[in-house]
């Protein structure tokens, strides 16, 4: 992914969120089980792990931090953001996987529940 494309995935999720209410963090994200997400959201004890994915031939690499992101058992959410064109084919490996995840698609200018 350019990291053109990504900034302006980033700035596209920070905006929502915080119109949301959330305080964000994207620059130092607290590690979670092991791992960094790219963006950590917090409103009132409601948090939720942010990760940005456009490639595809990273999934199985990022299956074993998904899983710890999924099953965080606190009452975290957890979002896998990507591109409309894959927006499906990451919600059948979470499937495939079972990792609990809310799966959303931005074309860098509006964010989408897929």
């Amino acid at each position: 992914m350019k990291k053109k494309d990504h900034d302006k995935i980033m700035r596209t999720i920070t905006e929502h969120l915080k119109r949301e209410g959330y305080t964000v963090k994207y620059k130092h994200t607290p590690k979670i089980q092991g791992f960094k997400p790219n963006i950590y959201a917090v409103k009132s004890f409601k948090d939720i792990i942010i990760e940005i994915t456009k490639d595809p031939n990273r999934f199985s690499q990022n299956m074993r931090k998904w899983r710890r992101f999924g099953f965080n058992n606190n009452g975290t959410r957890f979002w896998i953001v990507t591109t409309p064109h894959l927006a499906e084919t990451i919600k059948l490996q979470l499937e495939v996987f079972n990792i609990p995840a809310e799966i959303y698609y931005c074309n860098g200018s509006k964010l989408k529940k897929a």
